[in-house]
């Protein structure tokens, strides 16, 4: 029995040449659900590894007027670029929250 990497990458190399599933099945002796389960294995394997979160203490820009005055200003600016020039709303931000 053939080693299941083996087959992985003899089908890839085969969708590479520019085989469809029918003949890497018939090259491999495999069914054609066998060759689609083998190539979408063989992407998972390839896949980049997730992207790491980042965490913000959001209290530590409540303890910073400075922090505060930035924050407002880039939340305004932002507010700008899908809003018209008149300001119908008004954003209140509390220590709390």
């Amino acid at each position: 029995m053939k080693n299941i990497e083996d087959l992985i990458q003899k089908a890839v190399e085969l969708q590479n040449n520019g085989l469809g599933t029918g003949q890497i099945a018939d090259e491999l002796n495999v069914s054609r659900e066998t060759v689609t389960w083998l190539l979408t294995r063989s992407k998972k394997e390839v896949s980049s590894p997730a992207p790491k979160d980042i965490s913000v203490n959001w209290s530590s820009i409540g303890k910073s007027a400075t922090r505060l005055h930035y924050i407002s200003l880039a939340l305004c600016d932002i507010c700008l670029l899908y809003t018209s020039d008149a300001a119908d709303d008004l954003l209140c931000v509390d220590l709390g929250g």
